[in-house]
């Protein structure tokens, strides 16, 4: 059986760089996919480069500007496989991703939700990173996120019962709250082939550096815990976000020139929520900034 793969990608004024990782995904090794491009309302040249291509396997849309929650759910939306994977528009793909993916499809009775591990790569050049998982994610989760969206494939029917909240001021977290969602009814899976890569750069979103921004987006999250949209958390899962939440955000905040008292009020808040914080290397940046910083 030929398992149609649907690989979504939003993209934003980014027709500089589109092009290697739409490059990257048409060198797969497994070719029963489409690529469905949808242009958050972009001004550059994405849409001539990407019509550029003349390939039957991509699909192109344009959009209103929504943001990536948005646009992912639009091109979920428009897609035909049976298996949905989304990728950003500076991510790459190796040649094995899709083939790989097939794989464990078809060895694991039809497995309906899964990841694969991924590379971190500095500016397009030098690998940084390789993260590397197995077996079962949803505890993991709660403690954070470690899924990359390139990484994950899913059902499409199942994304369609809960799909991407498309709050702009969730951006940076939407996929997270997704996850989250998902594995309250969904055992998610990982797996450790290495097929696609994460390239960090300064553009990248995840680079935001406005604590306000990543303030609100946090806020958001520990909203949806209060009002039991991540369903059934027991107390002891819901202080392992909740304490995700607070060292994240403390951590921005041990970066700023001010409130050092408050730094260390929330970083001990934090890790009573959930002692094994305490070993998080993020907990040694904290102190870091709290002993040196100021």
């Amino acid at each position: 059986m030929q398992i149609l793969i649907s690989i979504i990608i939003p993209t934003f004024n980014r027709a500089k760089i589109l092009p290697n990782t739409i490059n990257s995904i048409l060198l797969n090794n497994y070719q029963n996919f489409e690529i469905i491009i949808v242009d958050d309302g972009s001004s550059d040249d994405t849409e001539k480069i990407v019509k550029n291509f003349k390939n039957e396997k991509i699909r192109y849309f344009k959009i209103k500007n929504s943001e990536r929650g948005a646009a992912r759910n639009y091109g979920a939306q428009k897609s035909k496989g049976l298996f949905l994977n989304f990728f950003d528009s500076d991510d790459i793909s190796y040649d094995n991703h899709i083939k790989s993916a097939v794989n464990i499809i078809q060895q694991n009775n039809f497995i309906e939700i899964f990841h694969l591990s991924y590379d971190l790569i500095k500016n397009n050049k030098n690998k940084t990173k390789t993260v590397i998982s197995y077996g079962k994610t949803n505890v993991r989760l709660l403690r954070g996120n470690f899924i990359s969206c390139n990484s994950l494939f899913i059902k499409k029917n199942i994304f369609n019962k809960f799909k991407f909240d498309e709050n702009r001021y969730l951006s940076g977290s939407e996929d997270w709250d997704l996850w989250l969602r998902i594995s309250r009814f969904y055992q998610i899976y990982n797996f450790k082939y290495v097929t696609s890569a994460i390239v960090d750069h300064n553009d990248r979103s995840m680079n935001e550096k406005n604590f306000d921004k990543i303030s609100k987006r946090l806020q958001i999250i520990r909203e949806k815990v209060k009002n039991n949209l991540y369903k059934n958390l027991n107390n002891n899962e819901m202080n392992k976000i909740l304490g995700h939440l607070i060292s994240f955000e403390t951590f921005y905040q041990s970066l700023l020139t001010s409130g050092k008292l408050n730094v260390i009020k929330n970083y001990t808040k934090s890790i009573f929520l959930d002692p094994i914080l305490i070993f998080n290397p993020r907990s040694f940046l904290i102190i870091r900034n709290i002993l040196f910083k100021w």
